[in-house]
């Protein structure tokens, strides 16, 4: 994928984003049970088997405010949230906005919507946020139906994509594998 122009301004966005980080946390967002909406835990555990210095992953589910202690015990300095969105694009499109921008998203299925989550990020933690989302093809209460084509490619690009940005930012470790996700 890497050469694709798409791809390449994704891996550039972040790098742009995330680069001067100390420790960055990648929390996966999304509930299993509701189709598209498992993108975020889908690519956590993914990106889980990468080793990584400085870099957490979490699978947090429907939850990410119960993780905010771990992120706070991990220092960490930029947190990306990865979840489905209603935005407006093709399914699988994905888009890269910073915590402040969160509130014209139209699709939430978290008790605590995400602008709320990245605001107590930014401000008790002190910590910048950045929101990777991914159009939902499906976000309907399907147990047995997973993620749409269209999504789960978007889970194979991300990977990549997180896995160049890591590779560039110097913090992939030999091997790139091994590491479970928490």
């Amino acid at each position: 994928m890497a050469g694709k122009p798409g791809f390449d301004a994704l891996v550039e966005e972040l790098i742009s984003r995330l680069r001067g980080a100390r420790r960055i946390v990648v929390l996966g967002i999304g509930s299993a049970l509701r189709g598209d909406d498992a993108v975020g835990p889908r690519l956590a555990r993914r990106l889980g088997r990468m080793k990584a210095d400085g870099v957490m992953v979490l699978d947090c589910a429907t939850s990410p405010e119960c993780y905010t202690g771990r992120v706070k015990d991990f220092k960490a300095d930029h947190v990306v949230l990865v979840d489905a969105v209603e935005a407006g694009l093709e399914p699988g499109g994905v888009v890269v906005l910073s915590g402040d921008q969160l509130s014209g998203l139209a699709y939430n299925a978290h008790r605590l919507p995400l602008r709320l989550l990245a605001t107590y990020l930014k401000e008790e933690l002190g910590a910048e946020v950045t929101l990777v989302g991914v159009q939902a093809k499906h976000l309907g209460l399907s147990p047995d139906v997973g993620l749409s084509k269209e999504v789960g490619e978007a889970v194979d690009r991300l990977k990549e994509a997180f896995e160049e940005v890591f590779r560039r930012l110097g913090r992939l470790k030999a091997g790139g594998t091994g590491r479970r996700v928490e």
